[in-house]
């Protein structure tokens, strides 16, 4: 998992995190605040709304949704990712502070 905010949100990332129960997952955040840069080249068609989800297969190629997405609405992504023999690399989940 990758969150895309700058590192002062760090610490109300990890309570999210754990809040959730994603400890499991390998996650990631930006070490230096040059948010808008990283973002661009994460997607450059993307134009700041939030919150953000990227599900990235095995051959990274992603498949990018706006706005919240609910626990089932994620679950059923990840389910679909598996179901298609795909492996998943990686979530990314962008959240609005």
């Amino acid at each position: 998992m990758l969150a895309v905010d700058g590192p002062e949100f760090h610490q109300e990332m990890g309570q999210i995190i754990k809040q959730n129960k994603l400890e499991e997952i390998e996650h990631w955040g930006f070490a230096e605040d040059n948010s808008p840069v990283l973002r661009y080249l994460i997607d450059s068609r993307w134009y700041g709304e939030l919150s953000r989800s990227y599900f990235f297969d095995s051959q990274h190629n992603k498949v990018g949704i706006s706005g919240v997405l609910s626990e089932q609405q994620y679950n059923e992504k990840i389910t679909q990712f598996y179901n298609n023999k795909t492996a998943l690399c990686e979530i990314q989940w962008v959240v609005e502070f």
